[in-house]
């Protein structure tokens, strides 16, 4: 609609994009009170994401995954590429589902952890494979928010290639997106 703006200048084309801008706006707050592990997210300005992009290391992939209702959003950043994938996650499922993990995770008896473990890769590793395969990361960094900080991400099982996230990347997590360099605690390296 800018370029149209441009081209070809009308009163009432400048004021459907006021109107679009007013409802992104509005939407972009509704989201950031509801969900405010996102909300900065919409405060950065171009210059906030292009230097956040300069202080992540080379070979690394930033991954922040956020339920937004029955959508799980998965942020992935790089030195050179923002890329927003969505996959569904119906909010009670998920949760109970994340619940059910950490408690088999905490009983060394219970085997079922590797089935859990498969519906979370499904839902917040498979969806961005390709982009994971693509951007060929040496490290993957997690800024896990609300009870997704509960689980240990490098647990993930992958039953397709019989592996967890862990034998494929090495992970460490990050509390925030910052604009100061990216220093993390790395869980291990992969063989």
């Amino acid at each position: 609609m800018r370029r149209q703006l441009q081209d070809k200048y009308s009163e009432e084309l400048a004021k459907d994009i006021r109107q679009f801008e007013e409802k992104v706006y509005k939407n972009a707050e509704t989201i950031g009170q509801k969900y405010p592990e996102i909300a900065e997210l919409f405060e950065s300005k171009p210059t906030d994401i292009a230097q956040l992009q300069k202080n992540i290391a080379p070979d690394t992939l930033v991954i922040q995954p956020v339920l937004l209702g029955n959508k799980a959003t998965l942020f992935l950043i790089t030195r050179d590429k923002l890329t927003v994938i969505q996959s569904d996650a119906k909010a009670d499922d998920f949760n109970q589902l994340v619940s059910q993990y950490r408690t088999q995770l905490a009983d060394y008896k219970n085997a079922d952890y590797l089935v859990t473990g498969s519906k979370l890769y499904e839902i917040l590793i498979r969806p961005i494979e390709s982009q994971i395969a693509t951007s060929s990361p040496k490290n993957i960094a997690i800024i896990a928010t609300g009870q997704l900080r509960y689980i240990p991400f490098e647990t993930l099982y992958d039953k397709k290639n019989d592996q967890v996230l862990l034998e494929k990347y090495p992970i460490y997590y990050l509390t925030r997106i910052s604009t100061s360099k990216l220093n993390g605690f790395y869980f291990g390296s992969p063989i």
